[in-house]
């Protein structure tokens, strides 16, 4: 062999040496890159997927606390509409219980003076004899004891 050959193949060997574990290291370094990227999508699909259903969960809570909210109007609805029915009847009752109470004191007023009439009537004929029951009044009668419209 020359000696231009037998140089130009130690240069080569010497190249290979120098160039091919960087050749190789490069070549580990994409397939580590290569698995990291896949292990990285990987993951990503999994946060997705999680992220997915989280927002269904979500979603679904939503759409309950709606549905909730609805019924809480409903009920408050109901609640005012019953309080100012009860208000409207506390009303109707003390109107009742005024115009009862002015009855009774009327219905007393009417025996005080069926008492007096009666006292005035057994002194007028001397007190003589059982007193008398009283006669049913007609429709057309006047008196001076009674309220009604005839007088």
């Amino acid at each position: 062999m020359s000696f231009f050959r037998l140089l130009s193949l130690v240069l080569c060997l010497a190249l290979l040496s120098v160039f091919a574990p960087a050749e190789t290291s490069a070549a580990l370094k994409s397939d580590a890159t290569a698995k990291q990227k896949v292990q990285a999508e990987n993951r990503k699909a999994s946060v997705d997927e999680k992220l997915s259903e989280l927002e269904k969960k979500l979603s679904a809570r939503e759409a309950e606390n709606e549905a909730a909210e609805n019924d809480l109007k409903k009920a408050d609805q109901s609640i005012s509409e019953a309080n100012r029915r009860l208000r409207t009847l506390k009303t109707e009752r003390s109107t009742v219980e005024q115009r009862l109470s002015e009855l009774r004191q009327d219905g007393r007023s009417v025996e005080r003076d069926l008492r007096e009439a009666r006292s005035r009537r057994q002194t007028s004929q001397g007190g003589a004899g059982p007193p008398r029951t009283p006669q049913p009044l007609r429709a057309d009668h006047a008196c001076a004891i009674c309220t009604c419209p005839a007088t």
